[in-house]
């Protein structure tokens, strides 16, 4: 058996935990999702997997080293997003004749040996893993004849208009032969291009009823509800932790080595301490999933959270349902960081600050954190402090030691210490001038960017989309200002381009609600419009939008146009 994970996606959704891990790298119980899928598929007879990965790809390449798996893992990096089934095309010469595809971003009791020994049975082309649910909205639904044969897919309906609650799962079993038709190096997906080609070409698919728990982690709430699923009933504790009497720790939970906790705690249920944590005094956390190195202070609570790695949470810090705390955040004594509020990576809180919505680094020192996240694991050795003055350098470049400690917070006489003390790691260097400047020794990489396009015509849309993806980018599309509305309030992004006349609700006004949500206040937008006359330069100014182009400029020529008010 050969098993093709798909890990090259971004996890939106999941920022800001995958600015510096990717999702399938997400801890789930303490060992990366990865390896709980390697691992069933190993039980399951399989000999070869191979990844294919895209976003953070060097980092996933990294950690499988340090994972010791049981069968052999190969990465293959996409250069630009290929979709679900252009990048299966781009392993054509090292697919066997019969393989398994594989999300990489699920938690999922499957028997992968029983979905094989169906799929011959019926002599299928292509078999989907299928599986009931309540609400389909969030899933394409399927429709089979009584031997399991599929007639008909839905994409997301509303569950009074599904003719089915058998949602696709994610799960394929399919033939080489399939993808021969696939166009090489271009996007091209499984569930809006491939699957209705091969329906047309009346290809043998059929649909496998999966039984048990499954969860996508794409979502905070799924994420923790798969955590908390894998740990089942058990009440673990590591070697080397430290658990005073007077603490009360409910079942389910995992405490990591050489964690501690302090006295009169409640931690539980469905609690998963990551390794070398500390735990203040009086502290209650519930299904709460915390990272390794986090310190949390006295008196804090934590429910229904998710805390990344190195995150420092003063006393009495409260951190609601849903919320995420990311990598490397200083969060002050008294802050509390409302249900379904992002914070991080490496951003401090001032101290009784209440946080709701999203609060992340500027766009420009995302870039310097990517840096931080590609250099590998020498990264993890540094201090906060030097983790601090790296993301300074390579957020600003070149700088003067005085320059760093008035743009960060560490004084100058620890600057010049943290400064040195990078230099003997050759992660920076300086010049022989004075005073000296300093900068990064590593060739700097961007992060992809997240876009949202808004046009009425479809048409339009495919073209920016495909332009747009072939650079790199993550794309998301909508047809109104309505849906743009809605997009934004689902997830944050790092450039919107919208036509400024559209039926329903037009742009401008859009623009307008858009500046009014807690993800789209700074988020940078260019309107294009047929009317690039004066009056339209002055309701961009007065809606909030960033830019204005004419409406007939091509595509490649609005990406620099795009990109020059991002770094803005």
């Amino acid at each position: 058996m050969q098993a093709i994970i798909l890990a090259g996606g971004m996890g939106t959704r999941l920022r800001p935990l995958t600015y510096t891990l990717p999702k399938p790298m997400l801890p789930i119980a303490g060992r990366p999702a990865l390896a709980h899928i390697v691992d069933a598929l190993a039980q399951a007879g399989c000999e070869e997997v191979i990844i294919t990965t895209n976003y953070l790809a060097e980092l996933i390449e990294e950690r499988l080293v340090q994972m010791n798996l049981p069968i052999p893992v190969h990465c293959v990096k996409e250069d630009k997003p290929l979709g679900t089934a252009g990048c299966i095309k781009n392993l054509e010469s090292r697919l066997a004749d019969e393989f398994i595809v594989v999300q990489g971003d699920a938690v999922a009791e499957l028997d992968y040996s029983a979905f094989l020994k169906y799929h011959r049975a019926k002599e299928s082309d292509v078999t989907i893993s299928v599986i009931r649910v309540k609400d389909t909205r969030e899933f394409g639904v399927v429709a089979t004849d009584e031997d399991g044969r599929i007639l008909r897919f839905q994409e997301k309906p509303r569950p009074d208009e599904a003719f089915s609650d058998c949602a696709n799962a994610g799960f394929y079993v399919l033939k080489k032969e399939l993808f021969a038709a696939v166009p090489a190096g271009v996007p091209f997906d499984f569930a809006r291009q491939l699957f209705p080609q091969l329906m047309r070409e009346d290809r043998r698919f059929y649909a496998w009823e999966m039984h048990g728990f499954w969860v996508d982690i794409g979502r905070v709430g799924n994420y923790i509800e798969g955590n908390i699923h894998q740990i089942g009933g058990q009440a673990v504790i590591a070697p080397d932790v430290f658990i005073p009497d007077s603490s009360t720790l409910l079942p389910p939970y995992v405490i990591g080595p050489g964690s501690r906790i302090g006295t009169r705690c409640t931690i539980g249920p469905g609690v998963i301490v990551g390794a070398r944590c500390s735990i203040g005094d009086s502290a209650h956390l519930s299904n709460a999933v915390i990272y390794d190195d986090v310190t949390v202070g006295n008196r804090a609570r934590l429910t229904d959270c998710v805390i990344a790695a190195r995150a420092r949470l003063g006393n009495n810090v409260i951190v609601e349902s849903l919320a995420v705390v990311g990598e490397g955040c200083d969060i002050g004594p008294g802050a509390q960081i409302c249900a379904h509020s992002r914070v991080g990576p490496i951003t401090p809180v001032a101290p009784g600050t209440v946080v709701e919505g999203v609060v992340a680094p500027r766009l420009e020192k995302l870039n310097g954190l990517q840096r931080m996240v590609v250099a590998g694991p020498v990264m993890e050795k540094l201090t906060p402090d030097e983790r601090e003055i790296y993301a300074l350098l390579a957020e600003f470049g070149e700088m003067t030691a005085r320059d760093l400690a008035e743009t960060g917070s560490i004084p100058l006489f620890k600057v010049m210490s943290l400064l040195h003390s990078l230099e003997k790691q050759e992660l920076a260097l300086s010049t022989q001038d004075v005073p000296k400047r300093y900068a990064l020794t590593r060739e700097e990489q961007h992060l992809p960017r997240r876009i949202l396009f808004v046009d009425d015509l479809e048409d339009t849309r495919e073209i920016f989309r495909l332009v747009f993806s072939m650079q790199g980018h993550s794309m998301r599309l909508a047809s109104d200002g309505i849906g743009a509305v809605e997009a934004v309030r689902e997830e944050r992004f790092d450039a919107i381009i919208m036509d400024a006349e559209m039926p329903n609700l037009n742009g401008w006004d859009a623009v307008r609600l858009i500046r009014s949500m807690p993800n789209g206040r700074t988020t940078p937008i260019v309107m294009f419009t047929a009317y690039g006359d004066t009056h339209a330069q002055e309701r961009m100014k007065d809606v909030g939008a960033n830019g204005i182009l004419s409406k007939p400029i091509l595509p490649e020529e609005m990406l620099p146009h795009v990109m020059r008010f991002i770094r803005k």
